[in-house]
């Protein structure tokens, strides 16, 4: 009998625990419609977490990374600066922090 409960006790936590890491808040954007950018140049640093393009976006302070392009963009990413009109948010999983997951982008 004793083994049981401690057996419920024990898989009651684990299925806590599993719910409480699972649920992950994002952070929505200001404004979730296209926001213009500018991939400035790509990342050639060699680390584990560098790659990608940088671009700056239009109302955000900061520099951000994305790391692929959706397939449908038909970028030419070989001349830069590229002005590009984006749909993105901030990679809840980022490595560095300043990774940002593109779901459609082309250029201005």
């Amino acid at each position: 009998m004793r083994h049981l409960l401690a057996n419920i006790v024990l898989h009651i936590l684990v299925a806590f625990l599993f719910a409480s890491v699972g649920c992950v808040e994002r952070t929505p954007l200001p404004d979730s419609s296209a926001s213009e950018g500018v991939i400035t140049k790509q990342d050639a640093r060699r680390c584990m977490c560098c790659g990608g393009w940088f671009i700056e976006i239009e109302g955000q302070t900061e520099t951000y990374r994305m790391l692929t392009v959706p397939k449908n963009s038909n970028l030419t990413l070989e001349t830069f600066p590229i002005p590009v009109i984006l749909e993105w948010e901030k990679d809840p999983e980022a490595c560095l922090g300043d990774e940002i997951l593109v779901h459609s982008i082309r250029e201005k």
